[in-house]
């Protein structure tokens, strides 16, 4: 599947970067724009994300989400992060990655991919996504102050060769994103995607309303909300302010 891809030495963040292309009237459908350091990389919440310079993986991607109703932009993050799960796991096949929704990727209990999805919307449909991604590859060591982060290099003893995951990684999240096309897809789609869920149906602590409960993720609906259940089968269906996961 043909793309653009523009290699920059230092930007702001990526995202920014195809945010500000969009911004002068040009489409960012099918570029890549990768870069070896950001200067304010973001995550969910604004968030920063750290990588040292040419280190790791940080670039984002524009795609071409025209085909989709906006009530259906939950099914861009779950491509994404089922695609990027997808190629961790042919590049360590030996170890198993989660979706930590809605769409951190992690290592056991630790955090190795950030994901960060922008979509604009025309009318009662989507346009254009930029998908931002930070993969954690080469860091060797992070810093104390991060909560749980990983690297591939932690967890391998070895180097990886940055240009060529990149294009592991684009080629999967824009096949992903095409294969959305494609209603027949769809329910694989979500099968991957409640396969790979971090604690799905495991008993865990989470904070609800400032609480600390014990409940287990039972799964999601079609707008993305976390569906829950504690030990007394209350359900709690929760967007990204309403809960937050006791690691």
């Amino acid at each position: 599947m043909p793309y653009r891809q523009i290699q920059l030495t230092t930007v702001d963040s990526t995202s920014n970067y195809l945010q500000r292309l969009q911004q002068s009237g040009k489409t960012v459908a099918q570029l890549v724009v990768a870069t070896d350091f950001q200067t304010h990389g973001r995550g969910i919440e604004n968030n920063g994300w750290f990588s040292s310079s040419k280190t790791n993986l940080l670039f984002s991607l524009g795609v071409d989400v025209s085909f989709l109703p906006a009530a259906n932009q939950f099914l861009i993050t779950q491509a994404v992060s089922t695609a990027i799960v997808s190629v961790l796991e042919k590049i360590i096949p030996n170890k198993k990655f989660h979706i930590k929704w809605p769409n951190d990727i992690y290592f056991e209990d630790k955090k190795i991919v950030g994901i960060l999805i922008s979509n604009t919307v025309i009318g009662s449909c989507l346009s254009e996504s930029i998908i931002g991604v930070g993969l954690n590859v080469n860091e060797e060591v992070f810093p104390e102050n991060l909560p749980n982060p990983i690297s591939l290099f932690q967890i391998t003893n070895k180097k990886f060769d940055l240009l060529v995951l990149l294009k592991q990684f684009s080629e999967a999240i824009f096949q992903a994103i095409d294969d959305l096309k494609n209603p027949e897809q769809l329910q694989s789609l979500q099968n991957r995607y409640t396969k790979n869920l971090f604690r799905y149906m495991k008993w865990s602590s989470y904070i609800i309303e400032n609480k600390v409960i014990l409940a287990k993720i039972t799964g999601y609906n079609e707008y993305g909300h976390l569906i829950l259940e504690d030990q007394s089968k209350n359900m709690f269906v929760c967007d990204l302010k309403q809960v937050r996961f006791v690691l």
